[in-house]
């Protein structure tokens, strides 16, 4: 089995999102791994102008300025992803990041630039063909 050393763990604060930190907290015990909490604000889609992963020309990320309402969003996330921190990574090696931008781009960009090893994120449903595949489809006999 490959070990993991760096896992990292995108979160959106959804009913699924929390439910899969048990799991990742009990893989990164198994293996001794450090955990890192990502949270990716993207509010307004379009309006975040942050530079997205480039692994040809990686651009400088631009801070930027919010108005005094979504400063005030950004910070109650932020909050909200420190009390999931302390409440669910007690016993594993844990950072947190909180970056703005597409959750796609921000989550590649952090794998990219921090060397992780494994992404654990849950999906949102199960369809059709997932469900046969891990048999939740099959009726019981």
């Amino acid at each position: 089995m490959m070990p993991f050393h760096k896992i990292l763990f995108p979160v959106d604060f959804s009913a699924a999102s929390e439910a899969m930190a048990p799991y990742v907290q009990e893989l990164a015990g198994r293996f001794s791994a450090q955990v890192t909490v990502l949270h990716s604000f993207d509010r307004v889609r379009g309006y975040n102008l942050a530079g997205h992963f480039d692994s040809a020309c990686e651009s400088e990320r631009l801070p930027i300025t919010y108005g005094p309402s979504m400063g005030e969003l950004r910070r109650e996330e932020e909050e909200h992803l420190q009390t999931l921190i302390r409440e669910q990574f007690q016993n594993v090696e844990c950072s947190m990041i909180m970056e703005d931008g597409d959750p796609a781009s921000v989550i590649q960009g952090v794998a990219h630039r921090g060397g992780m090893y494994l992404i654990m994120m849950p999906t949102r449903g199960i369809g059709r063909f997932r469900r046969v595949l891990l048999g939740y489809g099959q009726s019981p006999s």
